[in-house]
């Protein structure tokens, strides 16, 4: 199998592990497929590149990570910044996107048709999710002054 294959194959194996619930592959499979179809009807675009285009836009590049520190009996919590691996970048945008659809304000529409309109949304930089992304951005940026004291 070619590398893009395998990419292709990565992508859609993670989308299939964030979207199942109770270990249901069948339901998210076909929520998946149904959300697919509809982008490449309604599009003349590869469903495929809009997908990539979505997750690309909405993959941050930074997250802060939680460490308790312990003095005595005073327990601190510091929030340290930390780049991010490609592998999470990849599954935290996916998270990103499918949270989002989950929370979209038209209830009568089902999942499907919710994350053909967020993957739009997202390759358009027009999401709640890219919000989301540049609000985690600042936040770290923020608590940039505690970067040199820890290591991950």
């Amino acid at each position: 199998m070619t590398k893009k294959f395998m990419k292709i194959l990565n992508i859609k194996h993670k989308i299939f592990n964030h979207l199942m619930v109770n270990g249901n592959k069948e339901s998210c499979e076909k929520t998946f497929l149904k959300s697919s179809k509809l982008l490449q009807k309604s599009l003349l675009k590869n469903y495929q590149e809009l997908i990539k285009i979505g997750i690309v836009n909405t993959s941050p590049t930074i997250n802060v990570k939680q460490v308790k520190l312990k003095k005595g009996k005073k327990k601190n919590i510091k929030e340290y910044p930390f780049v991010l691996n490609s592998k999470n970048r990849i599954s935290l945008a996916i998270k990103f996107i499918l949270e989002t659809a989950k929370k979209k304000e038209n209830k009568p529409f089902y999942l499907y048709t919710n994350l053909k309109h967020e993957i739009i949304a997202n390759s358009q930089n027009n999401s709640n999710a890219i919000t989301k992304k540049d609000d985690l951005q600042k936040n770290t940026l923020l608590k940039k002054r505690y970067a040199y004291y820890r290591w991950f």
